[in-house]
């Protein structure tokens, strides 16, 4: 059984009996691709003809992750995602997880792995999806874990029923926070991560004239029917000791598109770098009524 939706009309998508496709009971079909990720972005959910990171920056994004400089983030989000975990691991059931925005996939696949090693043997079993809009991205993420579903589409149109998920995160992504707390069962727990202001600051130091005031002000406490119930930052330094891993975090980075020629050759001419890591997680939690409360079921499957 699949939690996916379809996006045209919103019906269940169940895999076909050759398992190379999803079809829905109005015959809207959507073809696996031949790396197992599912495409259901539509076209006119499109603002470009190739929406996303390009394959130049995925490969640069993760060539970087996999050399481990953002190890601190992913450790990070783990402990967060393990100590909050919105569901009794002690029973039995499915645990539903989504990634949005998950780009090629790394931070979804080590907390995917994190939480199937958190279960004890009768303890829910993990169902995760990582969506995105760019196509090279979850081709890249494909390669990450073949157990998650991956999905080329909207973050702000997810293919997914309401109250159909136990955990939800979007890193460095701008947020849709209703569409999270559709998606998201009462109780659900939501991890939104955002960079700080020191964040690469020796990078922006190097690209810039000068940098602009933080001007920063929202606070959210509760938004969209989601109440914030922690806030965690962490700062760490890294040394990238490696010209080509200077390159590849630029290219990664929004720094890039508004980077001076100059600017980019300085970068290109350094083969030593230190940076410091400064990133905020915020824990949001579904709203729980007592009406919904009644109908939330440990044991449901979906």
């Amino acid at each position: 059984m699949t939690l996916l939706r379809c996006p045209v009309c919103q019906e269940e998508l169940t895999q076909t009996s050759n398992k190379k496709s999803f079809e829905c009971a109005n015959k809207h079909m959507f073809d696996k691709a031949k790396q197992g990720y599912v495409n259901l972005l539509l076209s006119h959910q499109k603002k470009s003809k190739h929406p996303g990171d390009t394959v130049e920056m995925v490969n640069a994004r993760t060539a970087f992750l996999n050399q481990g400089y953002y190890q601190p983030i992913l450790n990070s989000f783990i402990d967060i995602a393990l100590q909050n975990q919105p569901y009794d691991t002690s029973q039995p059931g499915i645990l539903s997880y989504l990634d949005i925005a998950c780009g090629e996939g790394y931070y979804t696949a080590g907390i995917h792995s994190a939480l199937c090693n958190s279960f004890p043997m009768a303890s829910p079993k993990l169902r995760s999806y990582g969506i995105d809009i760019s196509t090279p991205a979850i081709k890249a993420a494909t390669r990450r874990h073949k157990e998650i579903t991956w999905l080329v589409g909207s973050a702000y149109q997810l293919p997914f029923p309401a109250l159909s998920l136990d955990l939800a995160s979007c890193l460095f992504c701008r947020v849709d926070y209703t569409e999270a707390n559709r998606v998201l069962k009462p109780g659900g727990l939501f991890i939104v991560a955002t960079t700080g202001v020191k964040h690469l600051i020796e990078l922006r130091e190097k690209i810039y004239d000068s940098l602009k005031p933080d001007t920063t002000t929202e606070d959210l406490t509760e938004v969209a029917g989601l109440t914030k119930v922690k806030e965690v930052r962490i700062t760490a330094p890294a040394t990238i000791e490696d010209q080509s891993m200077i390159s590849n975090l630029l290219l990664m980075t929004p720094h890039y598109w508004r980077c001076s020629p100059s600017a980019q050759k300085q970068l290109s001419q350094q083969n030593q770098l230190s940076v410091t890591i400064d990133i905020n997680f915020t824990v949001f939690k579904k709203n729980e009524s007592l009406e919904t409360a009644k109908c939330r079921n440990p044991n449901d499957s979906l």
